[in-house]
């Protein structure tokens, strides 16, 4: 080999070596600029997780009520169906006392008592004639009496 070649040999490799170190001053300066992105993401990643943390814990206790207000209908329906069903039962005992209580009212009556007024209901009496006489005896209180009977009679309340 001759100087000449030797010469564009060494001015081919010079020319190849300033290219490679001009990619690689490129690639460097491209992973400096990555790694700054890099660095900003993660620090993007941490701000977002920290907010999603303080956003979980402020709705947590939004998701408690959301749940106990979702569980809420079918608690109330059967609290709802448990006073029903108290209802029924207090209304058909009501009834048997009343109905009991008048068929006493009304014995009582055709033997001759004297029932105050506040404790009879004079429509729901099943009574001979169907009439009470109202009169106020010497204490100040009304009484119901069947009209056959003297309020003098012997004097029985109930």
């Amino acid at each position: 080999m001759d100087s000449e070649q030797r010469r564009r040999k060494r001015s081919s490799e010079n020319e190849l070596l300033e290219t490679l170190e001009a990619e690689t001053n490129a690639l460097e300066r491209s992973v400096d600029t990555l790694d700054s992105d890099t660095d900003s993401l993660e620090h993007s990643i941490d701000a977002l997780e920290t907010q999603t943390g303080t956003l979980e814990s402020r709705t947590e206790p939004f998701e408690t009520e959301h749940t106990h207000l979702r569980d809420r209908p079918a608690d109330d329906e059967r609290a709802l169906e448990w006073l029903d069903a108290l209802t029924e039962a207090t209304r058909n005992r009501t009834g048997t006392s009343k109905v009991r209580l008048e068929e006493l009212q009304a014995r009582e009556l055709e033997k001759g008592a004297h029932l105050r007024e506040s404790n009879v209901d004079v429509h729901e009496l099943d009574i001979p004639d169907g009439t009470l006489e109202r009169f106020t005896k010497t204490d100040g209180r009304a009484y119901y009496h069947l009209p056959d009977q003297s309020p003098r009679s012997r004097v029985r309340s109930m």
